[in-house]
């Protein structure tokens, strides 16, 4: 598996399972429109091959995880619609 598409659904108060975060192999990983909440999981880090992330539209919160920058294939990163606080980690800058 290398793309996974999970949009437009009735996650409500959910946060995003973990066990996401644990499909390494992945490419890409869509996840908009969901509902989910709670804040982005350190595991994200080990994503190692993930080109674009996508979780936009969500109810997302807290700071951006610093383990987000060791993803050094990512071209696409879209948080947008969430409540993000904090500032962008220095490496993304």
């Amino acid at each position: 598996l290398v793309r996974l598409e999970i949009k437009r659904n009735s996650f409500k108060e959910k946060e995003i399972p973990v066990e996401l975060f644990s499909l390494v192999t992945l490419k890409s990983l869509l996840i908009c429109f969901n509902g989910f909440s709670g804040s982005l999981a350190t595991d994200i880090g080990k994503m190692t091959e993930l080109e674009d992330f996508r979780a936009s539209n969500n109810d997302i919160f807290g700071i951006l995880p610093v383990e987000i920058t060791e993803l050094s294939n990512l071209i696409t990163l879209d948080l947008s619609g969430n409540m993000l606080t904090g500032k962008i980690p220095d490496e993304f800058q």
